[in-house]
């Protein structure tokens, strides 16, 4: 029984330094993080809304659509940065719910971060700034980035 308690111990310690590297960005301590034990460690291991707490520098979350998992970025000139924070992401979501299950759209202006049949943003769907803003889109199911996904010129 002392073989099985160790190994049990050893999955949650394993799991814990994995975690802390993969999510080595976060900007404060995410509430309720307590460590998980037994066979729930892989599980419980982090919340999506920890994942929330990253460092994402340039960009920044302006909005998270939960039951879609979709978060809304903003962050002109993103580029090369785009693809790190992406790793970050991938990194801390891969211990949660949303492990393969979540997407990220990227908007040079923050206030038009939204859906397009959003109504808060008719008018700039209708003239154009909503494409032209949107910038890229991540789908980690597919782990594909596609740069400008409305197809604006």
């Amino acid at each position: 029984m002392g073989s099985a308690l160790f190994k049990t111990s050893g999955v949650a310690a394993v799991l814990g330094a994995a975690l802390a590297a993969g999510c080595g960005r976060v900007t404060s301590e995410p509430p309720g993080t307590a460590p998980a034990s037994g066979s729930q460690a892989a599980e419980a291991a982090t919340s999506p809304r920890s994942c929330l707490r990253l460092d994402l520098a340039p960009l920044k979350i302006v909005r998270v659509d939960e039951p879609q998992r979709r978060l809304f970025v903003s962050g002109a000139g993103a580029g090369e940065a785009l693809d790190a924070r992406i790793r970050d992401l991938e990194s801390c979501f891969g211990f949660t719910e949303w492990a393969g299950r979540w997407s990220l759209s990227v908007f040079a202006d923050g206030a038009l971060a939204r859906y397009k049949d959003d109504p808060q943003v008719v008018e700039a769907v209708k003239d154009g700034r909503w494409a032209r803003a949107y910038l890229a889109e991540y789908d980690a199911a597919t782990k594909k980035t596609t740069r400008n996904p409305a197809g604006s010129k």
